[in-house]
């Protein structure tokens, strides 16, 4: 099983596995693809 990190977003706190964080770090740096990923988790 991958690493759980906890974060706090403008939502509450998230509980993201590794791919989570990834997703969650390149969306500050690019918003077209946080659009894409943001659609896939929720």
């Amino acid at each position: 099983m991958s690493s759980t990190f906890t974060i706090k977003d403008g939502h509450g706190w998230l509980a993201l596995g590794t791919e989570g964080l990834l997703a969650c770090t390149v969306s500050q740096g690019s918003s077209k693809k946080t659009e894409a990923k943001t659609n896939v988790a929720h």
